[in-house]
């Protein structure tokens, strides 16, 4: 459930030795690199490839602003007026004259020993050896991603294999990197991530998966507990043999600030984690092109359809109430459970077209917070706050839209209930 945010203390830490030896030894390589990139980009800039000259400038400059020979390569590169003939394969000769010290380098900096909340620049410097020397390097990513996706931290993973696809767009338009996915989502272990959001979100294909069919795709939301896998067990659990693709995505809108920590979201940035616990806006910024990048993979590489169901309990109603509203031409239908909704997706919410997708408003007749949220009169509980959505639903156009309150039923999740919404749906027979 939704409480109100409290402003937290972020006390000041003081760096452990060994902390201060990987910042001195990432600097060294960085360095290192730096020095190696500089000569490539400078026999572009002398051979006339002006356009991979200035690429490999701003490597090396992201890597050391005060790198020796920057500003000279930068320079004769910027005073180039184009591509000289032949530039393509000065390019490729550079690289390839450059990578035996470049991709090595990168290697030792991806290995360094790194907290948690720094793990996406150094899986970054590992994707950059990958891209300077990409063959004998692919084999051991993926490797280490299989063995990250098949545990119990599967993240680090999900986003090895973001970053590898982002990195080789041609092999993954082949689906080089697409059959142990598959595996893996067959058997409710499979995490997507980004390469550039933070977001992670559990991936189950039914038993009867298959690239060319048009899956339909559910895309449920846990509550404040944060028992992500437990709700995506559930929610795939009662699927039964129905031919649905489910999506259980790790959000933040969810839950309450003091949830908001490295012992619930390991798999977050804690600096991130902080931001969000004061403002609800900065995690649906993060939150919602996220999931619209891995909804997105899913259609793209996997064929699923490119508009999702979605349900959300308690609090997971926030982010399929923001869905609804915001983008309600990528919504098959919606079915929040006992969902919370205060508000969020209704700035700039486009409105329905011709009525809108068909959507199910379920509470619970024995829901605890069905008045009040925790029994505070000052905080309405999940019947006010359906009203809220119902009343903005009809303004914004939305027509197909039904209400139900499950007679002896508490807070729930509502799983079965929202599989007979996507069956009805499905089937035609939605407010009929």
């Amino acid at each position: 459930m939704k409480r109100a945010l409290a402003l937290v203390a972020v006390a000041l830490l003081v760096l452990p030795a060994a902390a201060k030896d990987t910042a001195a030894d990432e600097a060294k390589l960085k360095s290192q690199v730096a020095a190696e990139v500089v000569k490539a980009a400078a026999a572009c800039a002398a051979a006339g490839a002006k356009t991979e000259g200035l690429a490999l400038v701003a490597e090396a400059a992201a890597l050391d602003p005060a790198a020796a020979g920057l500003d000279d390569a930068k320079s004769k590169a910027e005073g180039l007026d184009a591509d000289a003939d032949g530039a393509a394969a000065a390019a490729t000769k550079a690289r390839a004259a450059a990578k035996a010290k470049v991709a090595p380098l990168y290697d030792k900096l991806g290995d360094l020993d790194h907290a948690p909340a720094d793990e996406n620049r150094f899986l970054d410097y590992s994707i950059r050896a990958f891209q300077w020397d990409p063959k004998p390097r692919a084999p051991a990513l993926m490797k280490k991603a299989k063995e990250s996706l098949d545990s119990p931290q599967p993240w680090t993973g999900a986003r090895i294999m973001a970053k590898l696809r982002k990195a080789d767009p041609d092999g993954t338009k082949a689906g080089k990197y697409d059959a142990f996915e598959v595996d893996l989502a067959k058997s409710n272990k499979l995490m997507l991530g980004c390469a550039d959001n933070p977001m992670v979100a559990w991936v189950s294909f039914p038993k009867d998966w298959s690239k060319t069919k048009k899956m339909p795709v559910a895309v449920g939301v846990e509550g404040a507990g944060c028992g992500f896998a437990g709700y995506f067990g559930g929610l795939v659990g009662s699927r039964g043999s129905r031919g649905v693709i489910c999506v259980t995505p790790v959000t933040v809108t969810n839950t309450n600030a003091d949830n908001l920590n490295p012992k619930t979201y390991p798999m977050y940035d804690p600096a991130w984690l902080d931001v969000c616990k004061t403002d609800l806006m900065k995690r649906i910024e993060v939150e919602g092109p996220g999931m619209e990048t891995i909804l997105a993979d899913l259609t793209e590489r996997f064929g699923a359809d490119d508009r999702a169901f979605h349900t959300g309990f308690s609090g997971g109603g926030i982010y399929t109430y923001w869905r609804l509203f915001q983008h309600p031409d990528k919504v098959r239908g919606a079915a929040p459970a006992c969902g919370n909704f205060g508000g969020l997706g209704l700035q700039g919410a486009p409105g329905a077209k011709d009525g809108g997708p068909a959507v199910l408003l379920m509470t619970g007749e024995k829901d605890p917070h069905r008045d009040f949220t925790f029994g505070d009169k000052n905080q309405p509980g999940i019947e006010p706050q359906t009203n809220n959505a119902q009343e903005n639903l009809t303004k914004l156009g939305y027509t197909n839209v039904k209400r139900f309150m499950f007679p002896g039923v508490g807070h729930s999740s509502l799983h079965s209930e929202f599989w007979k919404f996507v069956d009805e749906v499905l089937a035609g027979k939605f407010g009929k």
